[in-house]
């Protein structure tokens, strides 16, 4: 395990890297603790504490695999996009679960890009074992508006990208876009690498 600490304490590791070294720690039973359960298992068997950045990550990684509430409702797909890309879920978790959230509080959020929207979607096909195509194929209506108005909002600002461009699909074939997935997708072959994992992308 002391291979794995240092990845633990990394607020860069990704929420698939969590994965990989808590599921080989604690296999089925990861899933049936609460977030609690596990931070106290973390510290007593790492002898580290998480970071509220890889707490984040690990319970927006839990949520993809075990539910499809991502896939659903745009608040829980935009805290999973925060917490996979920035370490946070900023207000989006409130949005989810509280009748008097307003818009208003979400303002000083920072916006996420269509990069970083793409980039959710890849490791959440990762860590639920599906194509990219399948994961598109589930989202639904409310999620797909809120990612497709990001990407048609950044298709007018930015020039050099097709102006047809207006769907998750276009966009997961857009070079301007997809760039930004594939540096994430090779930090997180050289994370698992480094620890001795393997994860198909």
């Amino acid at each position: 395990m002391s291979v794995s600490v240092p990845a633990l304490q990394d607020d860069d590791s990704l929420a698939t890297t969590l994965m990989c070294i808590l599921i080989d720690a604690y296999e089925e039973e990861l899933f049936d603790m609460d977030m609690l359960d596990l931070i106290g298992r973390v510290k007593k068997d790492f002898n580290i504490q998480l970071s509220e950045s890889a707490e984040n990550k690990v319970n927006a990684a839990i949520v993809s695999m075990t539910t499809d509430l991502a896939l659903r409702d745009p608040a829980v797909f935009r805290a999973v996009a925060l917490a996979f890309n920035e370490g946070t879920i900023g207000n989006s978790a409130l949005m989810a679960f509280d009748d008097d959230y307003t818009d208003e509080d979400d303002a000083d959020e920072a916006d996420l890009t269509s990069p970083e929207l793409l980039w959710t979607l890849t490791e959440m096909s990762t860590l639920r074992g599906c194509t990219m195509d399948d994961l598109i194929s589930d989202i639904q209506r409310d999620v797909r508006k809120y990612i497709e108005g990001v990407i048609k909002d950044e298709v007018e600002d930015r020039e050099e990208i097709d102006p047809e461009v207006d769907t998750i699909e276009e966009a997961a074939d857009e070079d301007a876009f997809t760039r930004y997935v594939s540096e994430m997708q090779e930090t997180l072959q050289e994370q698992v690498g480094s620890l001795g994992y393997e994860v198909d992308l």
